[in-house]
C-alpha cells in the first residue's frame, strides 16, 4: 500500500519500534510549531504595516526562552526539569531588565551559579562506595604472595569488572574500561573536563540500564557493544547529543538508557 511502510518479522518491527521511539525522542515538536507560527503571523502584520513587529521582538525575545524553559519543567524528565529552570529564570531576569529597567548582569550570575550547581551536583550525586570484586584466596603455605611484590608491576590501565560506574571528570580526562558482565549502569559527569567509557565488553545484568549523565561545558564519550539499543533521554541546552552506533538488527537487544543533562558540551555514543 502506498504511503505505508511494511514491518514483517521480529526484526522489522524492532527497527519499526525504534524510529517511532526516535521521533517521540526528538523534543515536542507542538512548542517550535506554535512559535514558528507565532513569529510568521508578527513579520506578516509588519509587512502590512499593521504593527511593529521587529520592536516587538527585540522587547519580548525572552518570552521563548521562558517558553521553553517552562515547558521542560511542566513535561521533562529529570535533569530536563533542572535545566528548563534555569533557563525560565535565566529569561525572566533578560525580561526584567528590558520591561522593569532592572540592570542585572546575568553573566556576572553564570559563574557563581555554575559553583552552586556544581557543589549541589557532588552533594546529591556524590561518589558512592562501589563494590570491589572479590578478593583472591590466601595464598597456601609457601606459595608466592602476589600482593608482596610491588605494586609497579600490574598494568597501567586495568580494565573495571564493578557493575555500577561513577565517573567524575572536573577539568580533567578520565579513560575508563569497563568488563563487568552483570552491568547495572551508574553515573557520568563532566564540567570542563572529558570522560571516555569503554562498555564493548560489558553484559548487561537486566534488560535496561541507565546511566546518569551531567555535561557542563565538556564531553562524555560511550563505547557500547553493537547488540545494545540506545534510548536518548538527555535534555541538551547549547550542547550535542550525536549516536554513532549502528542499529542492531536483533529484536531481543538489550537497552542503555542515557539521561540528564548537557550545557555548552557534547555526548557521544560508538561502537
Amino acid at each position: 500500500m502506498h504511503g505505508r511502510h511494511r514491518y514483517e518479522g521480529p526484526d522489522g518491527a524492532a527497527r519499526f519500534a525504534r524510529r517511532i521511539r526516535h521521533r517521540r525522542q526528538g523534543g515536542p515538536p507542538v512548542l517550535v510549531g506554535v512559535l514558528l507560527v507565532f513569529l510568521g503571523v508578527l513579520f506578516l502584520l509588519d509587512n502590512l504595516n499593521l504593527i511593529e513587529a521587529r520592536g516587538l521582538i527585540r522587547t519580548y525575545w525572552p518570552l521563548g526562552f521562558a517558553a521553553w524553559g517552562s515547558a521542560r519543567m511542566l513535561f521533562g524528565r529529570g535533569g530536563e526539569r533542572f535545566v528548563g529552570g534555569v533557563v525560565a529564570a535565566a529569561a525572566g531576569i533578560l525580561l526584567g531588565n528590558q520591561l522593569l529597567g532592572w540592570s542585572i548582569n546575568i553573566w556576572q550570575l553564570f559563574w557563581p551559579l555554575v559553583l552552586i550547581v556544581l557543589g549541589l551536583h557532588f552533594l546529591f550525586h556524590g561518589r558512592r562506595s562501589v563494590p570491589r570484586p572479590a578478593a583472591a584466596a590466601t595464598p597456601s603455605s609457601g606459595a608466592p604472595d602476589p600482593d608482596a611484590g610491588s605494586v609497579d608491576n600490574e598494568p597501567e590501565s586495568v580494565a573495571d569488572s564493578s557493575a555500577t560506574i561513577r565517573e567524575f571528570a572536573v577539568m580533567a580526562s578520565v579513560e575508563r574500561r569497563n568488563i563487568s558482565q552483570t552491568f547495572r549502569g551508574g553515573q557520568v559527569t563532566a564540567f570542563m573536563g572529558s570522560a571516555e567509557i569503554d562498555l564493548r565488553d560489558c553484559q548487561m545484568a537486566s534488560g535496561d540500564v541507565h546511566v546518569d549523565v551531567f555535561v557542563m561545558m565538556g564531553e562524555v564519550v560511550f563505547r557500547i557493544p553493537r547488540h545494545w539499543v540506545v534510548d536518548s533521554r538527555i535534555s541538551v541546552v547549547l550542547a550535542n547529543f550525536e549516536e554513532k552506533s549502528e542499529p542492531p538488527i536483533d529484536a531481543s537487544s538489550r537497552r542503555l538508557v542515557i539521561q540528564g543533562s548537557a550545557f555548552m558540551g557534547n555526548v557521544e555514543i560508538r561502537n
